[in-house]
């Protein structure tokens, strides 16, 4: 094994990974390691100082280049699907319609003499309802799946942060503004389980009646 982290020239402060209390004492104690056949894949390691991990030690980033086979199969992707509920109103579909007859009219412009395939005629309708889809009813909006987080987590976060940075210039303590911001996210998240368990018992009491 190789200690990769003592091989790149850097500055002092991003060669530290921890540092005391008090600020004033510093060392060096978090390396990568790796083995000494793909020493060199791996471009750089440092401290990052900046990065607010709730701790005394730094976090430590490295670049690692890696070979990897050609394959020609795309991994999995997250799909962004269609806000499906805005059909719900009638002015909504009628547009889709309209905008959909409009797209079949042009369809059917550009069909030349001779046999029609089945695959050409279905690419042509799925191109068609996708690019209605996208200028009617558009995709649903994005949303934070943990439920409970809300603004005022993201606040507290964001001082949290800020004090973390001021903590990185002085030797000032920032753990005040960590309890804080632990505080709210964990009051967030135990009122946003309660209601989940609360609408549970409601709909199994509502299903025997």
């Amino acid at each position: 094994m190789a200690v990769s982290s003592s091989c790149f020239p850097h500055k002092e402060i991003h060669k530290q990974t921890w540092r005391s209390p008090d600020g004033k004492t510093k060392n060096k104690i978090d390396h990568i390691l790796i083995d000494k056949r793909k020493a060199r894949n791996m471009l750089d390691v440092k401290s990052c100082r900046r990065a607010s991990s709730d701790s005394d030690r730094y976090l430590v980033r490295g670049k690692y280049r890696c070979k990897i086979a050609y394959n020609k199969y795309e991994p999995h992707r997250t799909t962004r699907r269609f806000h499906i509920d805005a059909l719900r109103e009638v002015s909504m579909v009628r547009r889709f319609q309209h905008q959909l007859e409009e797209f079949g009219k042009l369809g059917t412009e550009q069909v030349t003499e001779g046999e029609s395939h089945i695959e050409e005629d279905w690419k042509q309708l799925k191109e068609a309802i996708k690019e209605t889809a996208e200028q009617t009813i558009g995709y649903e909006p994005r949303s934070d799946r943990r439920g409970w987080f809300d603004d005022e987590c993201r606040r507290a976060l964001e001082e949290k942060n800020a004090a973390y940075k001021k903590w990185i210039d002085r030797p000032t303590r920032a753990k005040r503004m960590r309890k804080i911001a632990h505080k709210v996210c964990k009051s967030k998240k135990r009122i946003h389980v309660d209601n989940r368990i609360r609408n549970i018992e409601e709909n199994i009491k509502n299903e025997k009646n």
